[in-house]
């Protein structure tokens, strides 16, 4: 009883403490064939999903353009055990996930074993091409929006606030010869 107890108030701690974040919202369809549909992969604020600890034989992993940024093993079952019908085999396994958000994370790959069998631009998905950089998009995963564009605004912002503060001064200048 105490044992059971214990669980419960890690549990309820875990819960509790776990805070919202910036993560990928990933919803994808794994069939049996090694084939990899993607739903959608969004940015959203919210809580990172458990992942199972021992290994299923499929994985998810992050990379950036350099690098492996994170893996995990994903839960893939292709069947279901109903009391009273027995267990069901299903030819495809339907997994919503939020997964950790990194600003230089460049594509989703998943693997079975060894073998990737499906890998995933950001850009293709999170990118919204509408010209303002926005949750989830920046200059790796969306150039289109967060991109080198960006800095003329903000040499243009720069020029209108440079001109301002010169044209103060001119007319404060003239204004301090007059008196």
């Amino acid at each position: 009883m105490k044992k059971e107890a214990l669980i419960l108030a890690i549990l309820l701690i875990h819960l509790a403490v776990a805070e919202d974040v910036r993560v990928y919202n990933i919803e994808i369809e794994i069939f049996k064939n090694e084939t990899v549909k993607i739903n959608q992969i969004k940015a959203i604020v919210g809580k990172l999903s458990d992942f199972p600890s021992l290994p299923t034989g499929y994985t998810i992993q992050l990379h950036s353009p350099s690098k492996t940024l994170w893996k995990a093993n994903l839960p893939v079952k292709f069947y279901i055990n109903l009391e009273g019908a027995g267990r069901i085999d299903l030819e495809k396994a339907v997994i919503s996930m939020n997964i950790p958000y990194f600003s230089d994370a460049k594509a989703v790959a998943i693997y079975h074993g060894e073998k990737q069998i499906a890998s995933f631009e950001l850009k293709d998905f999170v990118c919204n091409k509408n010209n303002i950089c926005e949750l989830g998009e920046n200059a790796v995963n969306c150039q289109e929006d967060c991109g080198k564009r960006r800095y003329i605004y903000l040499f243009f912002i720069f020029g209108i606030l440079l001109s301002t503060l010169l044209a103060y001064t001119i007319i404060k200048l003239m204004s301090s010869k007059h008196s």
